[in-house]
């Protein structure tokens, strides 16, 4: 993000308009390792036109290492947008199915926690 964005952004949080976001974005052309992903960043790895994967720290503290497919052609898949400040906003939810459990929303750069965020996604059996 350059520098007058943030100032921007900074002012809009200062005035009330926005709140603190959990996370930013930034597009970066190669795939970050679990050592350098920065904390309340979500690195979207592509270019001008395409983005393919999104890379995560899990919001909830435990320091999982989010990978999400941006590719339509597989399932499952995520799309990521992001506003002039770089916040994003992720669609579908994630749900973490080990270890913490995690299901939120990123919603322009918020955390919004799932009701059932904790709790083992339930599995629906086809007879």
């Amino acid at each position: 993000m350059n520098t007058f964005n943030k100032f921007l952004l900074t002012i809009f949080i200062k005035l009330g308009f926005f709140d603190s976001p959990d996370f930013l974005s930034q597009i970066v052309s190669d795939h970050p390792s679990r050592d350098n992903l920065p904390k309340n960043q979500v690195l979207v790895v592509g270019g001008p036109g395409f983005k393919k994967w999104a890379y995560l720290k899990c919001p909830c503290g435990c320091g999982d290492f989010v990978m999400l497919s941006l590719s339509k052609k597989t399932r499952p898949s995520w799309s990521v947008s992001l506003d002039f400040f770089n916040r994003p906003t992720i669609y579908p939810s994630i749900r973490q199915t080990s270890r913490c459990m995690s299901h939120f929303w990123i919603k322009k750069g918020n955390v919004k926690w799932c009701e059932d965020t904790g709790k083992p996604p339930k599995i629906a059996i086809n007879i």
